[in-house]
């Protein structure tokens, strides 16, 4: 079950509070079930009895079933979840947003789905119990309530995702960054960038041989020119002018001892930064691929151009344009070039 079922008890409570205090007018089927039930309580017939007896969900499924008179008319089960959309806060009758809405209009249908299973289930038929199941199910599809539903949640569920999110963020007086409620200390932002260029020099330090690799994690050093290019063998290679000496992409050497997990690491590193620092919102999907030509260096700034995976819409297609991201110059960013 997908639902809680304290949920799904709660939901049904007040979908009988509608049922039996709506004018069922035109729907004879509802009101003569409706009534069943009424005289069973009436005889003492406890409720356990009655919900054991699969009158509850005859009556939900009665509900499916419906067929109003005319196009102006709504069904019942959809004038129940278009009333749920809506509370009462303070004396005034409030519209949900559509995110809350559109899961409460599932969580309806998830109920109504639970009662229909449960009469089929328990169903019996002249033409024996497949085919009165098959019956069943195609004149509950032919009716307009459950074919309401599925529509009304992907509507409000693009409602939602064309809303612009306010998110509070904002520095407390001491100096804590503070993301819709969730607290950063400054003992932990302020030594973000140190300890990711602390793990980034011991994980280069068991892939490379030598000192050369360090250029990668040196900011006091005047950065003159990055030149990458692409070879013969498909590779890239690149050339650091420095003060203090030039460093190619041939000076690195490998190290024997070279593993996997040193790798995963360092790619996991990368990713964090692609991500986590840098300037513009994106997802961590859309860092992982990244090709060469889409990586470039200037100005002192790694610039990046990814794909997003956003859908406006259920039915929209990935959008193909490219979006720049900037990695500013400092800590780690000099890691970067290397990994392409």
């Amino acid at each position: 079950m997908r639902e809680n079922v304290s949920v799904l008890s709660k939901e049904l409570k007040k979908l009988l509070c509608f049922l039996w205090r709506h004018d069922c007018v035109g729907t004879s089927i509802i009101v003569k079930t409706r009534q069943e039930i009424s005289d069973l309580l009436e005889c003492s017939v406890s409720s356990t009895q009655i919900i054991q007896g699969g009158l509850i969900g005859k009556l939900l499924v009665d509900v499916l079933l419906e067929n109003p008179a005319s196009t102006s008319q709504y069904p019942l089960g959809c004038v129940y979840a278009a009333a749920r959309c809506f509370l009462i806060s303070k004396g005034k009758l409030v519209l949900r947003s559509a995110d809350t809405s559109a899961s409460q209009v599932a969580t309806i249908m998830h109920l109504f789905r639970l009662a229909f299973c449960s009469v089929v289930g328990a169903m019996s038929h002249p033409l024996g119990y497949m085919e009165g199941a098959k019956v069943l199910v195609k004149t509950v599809m032919e009716r307009p309530t459950m074919n309401t539903f599925g529509p009304m949640i992907r509507q409000l569920r693009e409602i939602q995702m064309q809303k612009p999110k306010i998110v509070d963020r904002h520095f407390s007086r001491n100096g804590e960054i503070v993301v819709q409620g969730l607290i950063f200390k400054p003992e932990v932002w302020k030594t973000l960038i140190p300890r990711v260029v602390g793990a980034a020099r011991l994980v280069l330090s068991q892939i490379f041989d030598g000192k050369d690799w360090e250029v990668f994690l040196t900011t006091t050093l005047p950065l003159i020119n990055v030149r990458i290019s692409c070879g013969s063998d498909d590779s890239v290679h690149f050339q650091v002018q420095q003060a203090s000496g030039d460093v190619f992409s041939e000076s690195l050497k490998l190290s024997p001892q070279i593993n996997e997990i040193d790798q995963d690491h360092l790619s996991s590193i990368v990713e964090f930064c692609l991500h986590g620092l840098g300037l513009g919102s994106m997802r961590h999907s859309e860092t992982l691929g990244l090709q060469d030509f889409q990586v470039l260096w200037g100005d002192g700034a790694l610039y990046f151009y990814a794909k997003s995976t956003k859908k406006w819409k259920a039915q929209s297609k990935l959008s193909t344009e490219l979006t720049q991201h900037k990695l500013p110059k400092g800590g780690f960013g000099m890691l970067c070039p290397s990994k392409k």
